[in-house]
């Protein structure tokens, strides 16, 4: 069910999606796409996951109020994330994912990962 009715929902949908796009743009570009997930404590993940759950609710019923709330909990969420892993030595990694053919494929990787329900690398765990 959506409830963007109006162009006001439109814009506060977008509002408060765009950071979290951001935050994971750059926190993919930095670990590589899906690997930070495989690098943080089981207890870590299973968070995310559960905020993941929710942000995903939020996008899928077109909830401008609901994803104000998850978001910035999503963008503090990288962000320990992303200390957890630096804490425990880890590097950060590439920020393509090469195909069979030798091509970067990073932005088809990324769609995948972010496009599909389901195909999330912390939901493969």
């Amino acid at each position: 069910m959506t409830r963007l009715r109006t162009p006001e929902d439109h814009d506060r949908f977008k509002l408060a999606l765009t950071p979290v796009d951001q935050a994971m743009w750059a926190s993919e570009q930095k670990w590589g796409v899906g690997r930070l997930e495989r690098l943080i404590s089981q207890p870590t993940l299973q968070a995310y996951k559960r905020g993941w759950d929710q942000y995903r609710t939020a996008i899928e019923d077109s909830d401008p109020d609901a994803l104000a709330v998850i978001g910035p909990k999503m963008i503090a969420a990288l962000t320990f994330m992303d200390h957890e892993a630096t804490a425990a030595g880890h590097q950060p990694g590439a920020r393509y994912v090469g195909s069979s053919d030798g091509r970067r494929n990073y932005a088809m990787r990324r769609a995948l990962v972010r496009g599909s329900l389901g195909r999330h690398p912390c939901r493969q765990r």
